[in-house]
């Protein structure tokens, strides 16, 4: 009791809220849509700078959440999804999980493309009902960051 009584007088405190400001919970994550453009590893970088990670999508529930989430705006995104490493074989690259070991897969008519070498990364199109597509890493799209929802958080004030 003390200790918190110290906490308090510090003006510091730890809070362990659902989702902080500007972020919307589902389940046991919070989601930020970006407000900006980024490259693929520009939205990646963005996102930890945020404490999250490039979305990485586990389910078809939490596909069609997303495809809720992002229809409003009528933009494309950024998932964390790669082949960079080996053509063909599809990683979310924060985890390291192979997309044929979920059961996420969204792919729009004739995608994965293969064909195009360079096309090394995975957005949601937004022309083709947020359906995934295979893209160069260069191009600018909006991003969506995930993170936890129980992580502690440091107040200050």
């Amino acid at each position: 009791m003390a200790y918190i009584g110290l906490l308090l007088m510090l003006g510091l405190s730890y809070a362990n809220a659902a989702c902080p400001s500007g972020w919307t919970e589902y389940g046991t994550k919070c989601y930020h849509l970006s407000m900006e453009t980024e490259t693929w590893v520009g939205a990646e970088l963005m996102c930890k700078q945020l404490h999250g990670l490039l979305v990485e999508i586990e389910d078809i529930p939490e596909n069609n959440f997303l495809k809720t989430l992002t229809q409003p705006t009528g933009d494309s995104y950024w998932i964390g999804l790669t082949d960079v490493e080996e053509e063909g074989t599809f990683i979310w690259m924060n985890s390291g999980v192979h997309l044929d070991q979920t059961t996420s897969a969204n792919w729009a008519v004739d995608q994965p493309d293969l064909k195009d070498v360079g096309e090394d990364c995975v957005a949601m199109d937004e022309a083709d009902n947020y359906k995934w597509f295979t893209t160069a890493c260069e191009d600018q799209f909006f991003y969506i960051c995930e993170r936890s929802n129980g992580d502690a958080i440091q107040v200050i004030g």
